[in-house]
């Protein structure tokens, strides 16, 4: 129960800097606040060599939506305690419509990125590689 209120605090923590943040370059970068999104994830922890599955969601976009700052919570397949964390994604489909090309597969979106994501029972931070393919928006 603590961990649990303590995570909530930490997320609770993380939204509410990346909104200051977000609106006071708003202005000034193309920062966007994304609307409410969730993806199911595929993750690759790079320090334990395993897959996680999770679920993520974007809070906001630069690059008109090239590149998102995400949260994510994720669990191991083999039973390993959840984890929580945040990184940054790049949208391939827009990656290739700015390179000049055009993204054929109108139903998939997919983004890759680098997510840290920090194991409460362990106290250890790892990096990850996630993928997303669909994407749904609300």
């Amino acid at each position: 129960m603590k961990k649990t209120i303590m995570l909530i605090g930490v997320l609770m923590t993380l939204l509410l800097s990346v909104g200051i943040l977000a609106a006071k370059a708003n202005a000034e970068e193309g920062v966007a606040f994304a609307g409410l999104n969730l993806q199911g994830d595929t993750l690759f922890s790079l320090s334990s060599k395993q897959l996680t599955v999770g679920i993520g969601m974007d809070i906001a976009t630069i690059k008109d939506g090239l590149i998102a700052l995400r949260v994510e919570a994720a669990a191991g397949m083999s039973g390993e305690s959840t984890k929580y964390g945040g990184g940054l994604t790049v949208n391939l489909p827009k990656l290739v419509n700015m390179a000049g090309g055009t993204w054929a597969a109108k139903m998939f979106n997919p983004s890759v990125g680098l997510i840290g994501l920090y194991d409460f029972s362990a106290s250890k931070l790892e990096p990850a590689l996630m993928i997303t393919i669909i994407k749904l928006e609300m």
